[in-house]
C-alpha cells in the first residue's frame, strides 16, 4: 500500500503504478479480500492496455489474476476469456517450455473440466443433507423450512465456491419457541476449530454471517 502511494506520484499511465496496483491486489487476494483486489487489477489493466508495447507479460499477469477472481464469483465465461487472452500474450513473449505457459494452460484445462454453476446446483439439490458427526461446522443461516434452507445453501455455494464448494450440508432443526422451528444451515466438517475459524473469517470478510459450532455426535 505504501508503494502504491509512492507510485501515484509517477502519473496515471506509469508502468510502476501498474506493477504496484497488481502487487497490492495480489496481497489482498491472498488474504481473501477479492472485493478489494478486483478494482486494483482493473485499474492496472487500463494502464497496460493503454500502452501494451513492452508490457505484454504484465498484462497477462493481471488478466490471469482477474480470471481467478471471476472464477471464484462463478463467472465462468469471463474467467475463460481472461485466461485465453493471457495465454495468447504469454505464447508470444515466452519460450515454449516456460513455467508460466504451463500454469496458464493448466488453469484453462481445470476450468474446462469444472462443472458449470447449474450442474453444481443440480448436484447439490439431488444430494440429501448429510450430518457431520465430529469436528466443527460453520453455521451460515437459519431458515423457516427445509426448502428455504436448501435454496439458501445453493445460493451460498454459488456465491462462495472456493470456500463452500467442497463442504457438505447439514440441516439441523432448532426450536425458537414462539418463532417456531427453524432449519440451521451447517457446513463442514472441519477437523479442528482453527481450520473452521479461518474459513469463517474469510466468509465474514465478504459480509457473510458465519459462526463456528461444534458438530453434534450421532
Amino acid at each position: 500500500a505504501a508503494a502504491l502511494d509512492e507510485a501515484d506520484d509517477f502519473g496515471s499511465g506509469d508502468p510502476r503504478l501498474g506493477r504496484s496496483l497488481n502487487n497490492l491486489a495480489t496481497a489482498r487476494n491472498a488474504l481473501g479480500r477479492t472485493e478489494a483486489a478486483e478494482p486494483l487489477l482493473r485499474q492496472a489493466l487500463e494502464i497496460w492496455r493503454a500502452d501494451p508495447a513492452g508490457h505484454e507479460l504484465q498484462l497477462a499477469t493481471t488478466l490471469h489474476h482477474l480470471a481467478g477472481i471471476a472464477h471464484g464469483k462463478g463467472e465462468r465465461q469471463a474467467a475463460m476469456a481472461s485466461l485465453r487472452q493471457a495465454l495468447a500474450l504469454r505464447e508470444k513473449a515466452l519460450p515454449a517450455d516456460h513455467a508460466a505457459l504451463a500454469r496458464t494452460r493448466n488453469s484453462i484445462a481445470t476450468l474446462e473440466r469444472a462443472p458449470t454453476p447449474l450442474a453444481r446446483a443440480r448436484s447439490a439439490e439431488a444430494k440429501p443433507a448429510t450430518r457431520a458427526t465430529s469436528g466443527f461446522v460453520l453455521h451460515l443461516a437459519s431458515l423457516q423450512s427445509d426448502a428455504q434452507a436448501r435454496r439458501e445453501w445453493r445460493r451460498l455455494r454459488q456465491a462462495f465456491p472456493e470456500l463452500l464448494g467442497e463442504l457438505a450440508l447439514t440441516l439441523e432443526p432448532v426450536d425458537l419457541g414462539t418463532r417456531g422451528v427453524y432449519q440451521r444451515i451447517l457446513s463442514g466438517p472441519f477437523e479442528d476449530r482453527a481450520a473452521a475459524g479461518q474459513a469463517c473469517a474469510r466468509l465474514k470478510a465478504k459480509q457473510q454471517y458465519c459462526q463456528v459450532v461444534k458438530a453434534k455426535d450421532g
